[in-house]
C-alpha cells in the first residue's frame, strides 16, 4: 500500500485520491461532506472508514494528516474497532 501520498488541495482532489472510494456532496441539502474511504484506511477522527465535515477545507483536513493505511502501526488499534 502506497504510505505517500500527493496533498489534497481542491475539492477535485479528494474524488481523485487512491485512498477515497466515493465523495457524496450534500451541503445543499445542509449535510456536510461525506467521504467514504477505500478498504485498507481508516481515518482516525472518528475511527472509521467515513470522513464527514461541512466543509472542503475541514475534509482536506482530515484526508491529508488523519487518514491511516493498514502499514500504519496505529492500524491495528483503530480496526479492532469494528471487528
Amino acid at each position: 500500500m502506497q504510505t505517500n501520498y500527493k496533498t489534497a488541495r481542491r475539492f477535485a482532489d479528494i474524488a481523485k485520491d487512491i485512498r477515497v472510494k466515493y465523495v457524496s456532496d450534500e451541503r445543499g441539502i445542509g449535510d456536510g461532506i461525506w467521504i467514504y474511504l477505500e478498504e485498507g484506511y481508516i481515518a482516525t477522527t472518528l475511527e472509521g472508514t467515513v470522513i464527514h465535515e461541512q466543509t472542503v477545507r475541514e475534509c482536506l483536513q482530515e484526508l491529508n494528516y488523519q487518514v491511516i493505511d493498514n502499514t500504519s502501526p496505529y492500524y491495528k488499534h483503530y480496526a479492532k474497532l469494528y471487528d
